[in-house]
């Protein structure tokens, strides 16, 4: 190649993960001239390759190699392969396990080994559904409605959990009610204010509402209430 100035080189703007940069390895200690793919940097897609080996410990918890704190953040998404591609967001960081989460659309599976890892710093990695779908089981008091569609989703986003549920379509109870609602998972903070809406018909009404670490409850759900409106935004 023709030696040439960096600032002399042709232009690449279509780059492709497989696209090579040079390095210097350990410049303080020990330097080696080194390369490195963008695929590497996860600045093709946003995903870094986790290159070490990840194992399955229960449904929500990998295992890792040591210093997973140096290298892990909550919120941090992570995306593997069981059979499957499959999609997490981490809730938890230990020093060699990742407790995660992907709602009823993702578990991690035994025994089927993890290959293809990878994690991202990126609020939006190329291919991350961003909402999680669960499944909470709402306790009633009074007598509560009947029936319904419900649409419960939750996204964490950094160290915020955000979790919408939508229900639709109930025949309403016959007292006044309140709805315990479960969170995807139990958080550290407590008796957080949170934003409730109470449907009735088709008027919104606000309802009292809070949320513990595990926990949303709404109360004053009206008589003829066929509908159930909720969203709490909560650090985790």
């Amino acid at each position: 190649m023709v030696n040439l100035k960096v600032t002399e080189l042709d232009a690449n703007t279509t780059p492709i993960g497989t696209d090579i940069l040079p390095i210097v390895d350990d410049p303080g200690g020990s330097p080696a001239n080194q390369k490195i793919t963008l695929a590497n940097l996860g600045i093709i897609d946003g995903w870094i390759p986790a290159s070490e080996s990840w194992s399955y410990a229960s449904a929500t918890t990998i295992t890792v190699p040591s210093g997973a704190a140096s290298k892990y953040r909550v919120g941090d998404k992570i995306k593997l392969t069981q059979t499957t591609t499959k999609y997490f967001s981490i809730i938890g960081v230990a020093d060699t396990v990742l407790t995660v989460i992907g709602g009823t659309d993702f578990t991690v599976a035994t025994p089927t080994a993890i290959t293809d890892n990878y994690y991202s710093h990126a609020e939006s990695p190329l291919g991350f559904p961003g909402w999680f779908n669960y499944s909470p089981l709402i306790t009633w008091g009074g007598t509560p409605p009947t029936g319904g569609t419900m649409i419960a989703k939750f996204v964490v986003t950094c160290k915020t959990l955000t979790v919408h549920i939508h229900i639709i379509n109930m025949t309403a109870g016959l007292t006044n009610n309140t709805a315990n609602i479960p969170l995807p998972f139990t958080i550290t903070t407590q008796y957080l204010m949170a934003y409730g809406q109470i449907s009735v018909a088709e008027a919104v009404n606000p309802a009292s509402t809070y949320v513990d670490n595990t926990t949303i409850y709404v109360s004053g759900v009206a008589v003829a209430a066929t509908r159930l409106k909720v969203l709490a935004i909560l650090p985790i």
